[in-house]
C-alpha cells in the first residue's frame, strides 16, 4: 500500500517480521487542503505527527522533531527509529480517511551502525506499543490494525 506515492516501509535488520505499521482512520487531521511549505500537494500528516509528538511526551523516548518528506511527515525516536506518517493514497480528500503510521529501524548514513549496530526489536516494540497506547486513546480514532511490512500478518496490536 502507498502513503502519497512512496511506501513507508524502510528497511530493517530484524530477524522475524514485526507488525511495526499501524493502519487507522480518523477524521482528526487535514487530509484535503495542502499547506503551502509542503514538498507535494499530498504530503498529509503534519498536524497528525505534532498531536503524536505531544501525547508521546513524557515516554521513556527521546523524540526528534517533525520531518517534512514527501510522502508525509516523520520524526526520529532514540536516533535510529524513524517514525514515518502519511495518509493513504486513496483517503486524501475524503471524510474518514486511513492513515498509516511506521516504525522502523534506519541507521541513515552512520556507516558505523550500519556495519556493526543492529535493530533491538524490544524497543521497536515498545516504540509500537507506545504509539498503541496513544491511538486507542483517542476514541475518534478507529480501525486500527497493526500489520507487518508485507502485511501478511495484521493484528489489533503490535508485535
Amino acid at each position: 500500500m502507498l502513503i502519497s506515492g512512496a511506501s513507508l516501509h524502510g528497511k530493517s535488520d530484524n530477524i522475524r517480521s514485526m507488525r511495526n505499521n499501524v493502519h487507522f482512520r480518523t477524521s482528526l487531521f487535514e487530509n484535503k487542503e495542502a499547506g503551502p511549505h509542503f514538498i507535494n500537494p499530498r504530503c498529509f500528516g503534519e498536524d497528525l505527527v505534532s498531536w503524536l509528538l505531544l501525547r508521546l511526551q513524557g515516554s521513556p523516548f527521546s523524540l526528534g522533531d517533525s520531518i517534512q518528506e514527501d510522502y508525509g511527515w516523520g520524526f526520529w525516536v532514540e536516533n535510529d527509529y524513524w517514525v514515518a506518517v502519511g495518509v493513504m493514497d486513496d483517503s486524501i480528500g475524503i471524510e474518514n480517511p486511513q492513515w498509516l503510521i511506521s516504525v522502523n529501524y534506519d541507521v541513515g548514513l552512520n556507516l558505523r551502525k550500519r556495519f556493526f549496530g543492529k535493530a533491538d526489536p524490544s524497543l521497536q516494540l515498545k516504540i509500537c506499543g507506545a504509539i498503541n497506547s496513544v491511538l486507542h486513546n483517542e476514541p475518534n480514532i478507529t480501525e486500527i490494525l497493526w500489520c507487518d511490512d508485507e502485511e501478511t500478518d495484521c493484528d489489533q496490536n503490535p508485535g
